[in-house]
């Protein structure tokens, strides 16, 4: 999993810092507001509205534009795992191939029919993921196909209930 690293977005576009100083990078032209940035490597992903955006920083004081690919919705997280990048959209976690780092494609979705709220990551091919209704538990070993493997639905006022397997629940206090 990939942290930001030596990158963030500000008021003047993106900066980077260098081991000896700080670059403003106006070359990328992001508004600071609603953009998510990962490291990978030598390449930087940029997420945008729905656009995620490729850009070689072999040299973090030129970075190098490089692709883009629209997303079916707009997006706002996104966590790189190994080759596998998860971006969340509002309804849908998108899985996109970044094998070819400067090539991305979208290779597998999972639809969620209450509006996503965030997800984290909890280890290596598993996310967490909260919605209206509760908190899902997604594998994505196959990024092609993710899949919940587990949720903890909430239950409004009337507390929660985790479902572990058939026919065998735990439930809880209340929740607003």
């Amino acid at each position: 999993w990939a942290p930001i690293g030596s990158y963030h977005c500000g008021s003047s576009g993106l900066m980077c810092s260098a081991s000896s100083a700080t670059a403003n990078v106006d070359a990328l032209g992001l508004s600071e507001t609603g953009v998510e940035l990962s490291l990978a490597g030598d390449v930087l992903y940029v997420l945008q509205e729905n656009v995620l955006s490729v850009w070689d920083v072999i040299t973090p004081t030129e970075p190098m534009f490089v692709d883009e690919l629209p997303l079916p919705e707009r997006a706002r997280a996104m966590i790189v795992d190994g080759d596998t990048l998860v971006v969340e959209g509002k309804y849908s976690l998108f899985t996109v191939d970044i094998s070819e780092p400067f090539t991305p494609e979208i290779i597998g979705e999972l639809v969620f029919e209450p509006m996503i709220w965030a997800m984290t990551h909890l280890s290596d091919d598993l996310l967490a993921v909260s919605t209206e209704l509760g908190l899902s538990f997604v594998e994505v070993s196959d990024p092609s196909e993710p899949v919940v493997v587990s949720a903890l639905l909430l239950s409004g006022s009337d507390g929660w209930v985790v479902e572990l397997d058939e026919g065998q629940s735990t439930s809880g206090w209340g929740y607003d």
